[in-house]
């Protein structure tokens, strides 16, 4: 698959990673101000359909479902049959149901010899949703973004204002306002994050890359 070069203006471009459906933990409530498990999975349907539009795209960067036991499979189609967005998928540390989806598609096209390998990006037949794998590279008007569930500390065109957007650390990674780094997990503000708001919280930030590429001598090489 090619790099997907998007334009904001012709589409709505959201974000989102770490919703943890189905994890009742308090550790995962309390912070997001919910007192049930029922309670914080109607939230994230309600916000997701209130903000997701049917012609929007959306990137989930893993961590869908946890801890759901005997409920993953439905609580996994609970959230693919939300009939909002195009959605793409990465893989997080915690895939329940979405591994099982994944492999049961390719091995309904391919056969059993599909069990064997990976294909990416690999597209479900009855729905709008796309698996990327564990990383992927895509464009949004003109600005290139690293995506992953995990944050990087030097990513592919850091020293030339690209963008790196991550989740899994639920607010607990010190924001380093000087990086264009962004954990956009559900824990930032309990909903999906729109593609504008990442430009304004990013504007300010220098993005000197920590590495290498940062240094005076090496932007001295690059223009000369």
């Amino acid at each position: 698959m090619n790099t997907l070069v998007l334009d904001s203006k012709k589409q709505r471009i959201w974000f989102t990673a770490d919703l943890h459906y189905g994890h009742g933990k308090p550790f995962i409530l309390d912070p997001r101000g919910y007192k049930t498990l029922n309670e914080a999975q109607e939230d994230t349907r309600h916000k997701w359909k209130q903000y997701v539009g049917p012609d929007d795209i959306i990137f989930n960067l893993g961590d869908q479902i946890i801890g759901a036991g005997a409920n993953t499979k439905q609580y996994t189609y609970d959230l693919l049959a939300l009939p909002y967005g195009k959605q793409y998928f990465l893989w997080g540390n915690h895939n329940a149901g979405m591994e099982d989806l994944y492999r049961n598609s390719v091995v309904a096209d391919l056969g059993q010899d599909g069990a064997s390998y990976e294909i990416y990006p690999w597209t479900l037949k009855e729905y709008p949703f796309t698996f990327l794998g564990h990383y992927f590279e895509i464009v949004i008007d003109k600005i290139h973004v690293v995506l992953c569930h995990y944050p990087i500390a030097s990513w592919h065109h850091n020293g030339k204002g690209g963008f790196m957007l991550h989740g899994h650390c639920h607010g607990n990674l010190k924001d380093d306002k000087t990086q264009k780094r962004l954990d956009i997990g559900w824990d930032w503000k309990n909903r999906p994050i729109e593609w504008s708001e990442i430009v304004r919280e990013m504007g300010p930030r220098n993005g000197t890359p920590v590495d290498h590429h940062g240094t005076a001598e090496f932007i001295a090489n690059e223009k000369s």
